[in-house]
């Protein structure tokens, strides 16, 4: 490999089939240009590969993924087996606050699921979301995750959880690439299931498109006029582009589309 050249070698195409979606490879690797990409942003996704009822291991800690919206807010239920992410379940929740939210997760967890109850051990339990969570709201002393954290505690012993954010998210393009290499990548692996119970979330990687430009060309930005579109597949999202972050190929020269 040549550095100087850009040079990629065949074990690091692999690698990158193995991460990227198939589009994105094929505008990095293959000098294909395909104008900009689909209007549909989760282009990848398919009710009839994607979808399947699934349910909790106990092997397996659970993962809670949240979108700040005020209304609605957007939570999943998700569990990672390996390379490979199971969202069980939604909480769709309108005109709310985060810890009427966190009320509702628990509700979920022991009146659906059960999931407290049948374990001999603390649950545990890996929070992800939106960074926005970190700012103080104009009417609140506390911060969302300061908030959260400090329902938890208070139940030590049945549930040991963590809290993952960051600074700031990821750029929309970046976090969209991520969510497509889960949804198919350019090997034709598809490593994100979802149970068909969660209506949003599927009504979203179907529906959600890309915001167009005054020349009808498409943009960086996800198309939000739809006041119920964009909120549970931004919570997927956060979580899948924290936990399969895109990562730089040593030698080669990004055409600034991409990084991963």
């Amino acid at each position: 490999m040549s550095p100087d050249r850009g040079i990629v070698d065949a074990e690091e195409l692999q690698e990158a089939a193995i991460d990227l979606d198939p589009e994105s490879y094929r505008q990095e690797f293959l000098a294909e240009f395909l104008n900009a990409g689909h209007e549909c942003v989760y282009y990848g996704f398919d009710r009839e590969k994607h979808c399947k009822h699934l349910t909790f291991e106990n092997l397996h800690p659970l993962i809670w993924t949240i979108d700040f919206n005020v209304n609605p807010m957007c939570m999943l239920l998700i569990q990672r087996m390996g390379d490979i992410v199971h969202v069980l379940d939604e909480i769709i929740l309108r005109n709310t606050n985060t810890e009427a939210a966190c009320v509702s997760f628990l509700d979920r967890l022991t009146d659906l699921h059960k999931l407290i109850p049948a374990y001999q051990r603390p649950l545990p339990l890996h929070i992800y979301g939106d960074a926005s969570g970190n700012q103080h709201r104009t009417s609140a002393s506390s911060t969302d995750w300061n908030i959260i954290r400090q329902f938890f505690a208070r139940y030590k012993g049945q549930i040991e959880h963590s809290v993952h954010t960051n600074k700031v998210n990821p750029a929309v393009r970046d976090r969209v690439n991520c969510v497509n290499s889960r949804l198919l990548n350019a090997d034709g692996d598809i490593r994100l299931f979802i149970d068909p119970r969660c209506h949003e979330l599927i009504r979203d990687l179907e529906k959600v498109t890309w915001k167009l430009d005054p020349n009808g060309q498409i943009g960086a930005e996800i198309n939000k006029s739809d006041p119920n579109r964009t909120h549970a597949s931004d919570a997927l999202g956060y979580y899948i582009a924290q936990a399969f972050p895109l990562k730089p190929l040593i030698g080669h020269q990004s055409t600034g589309r991409l990084y991963w």
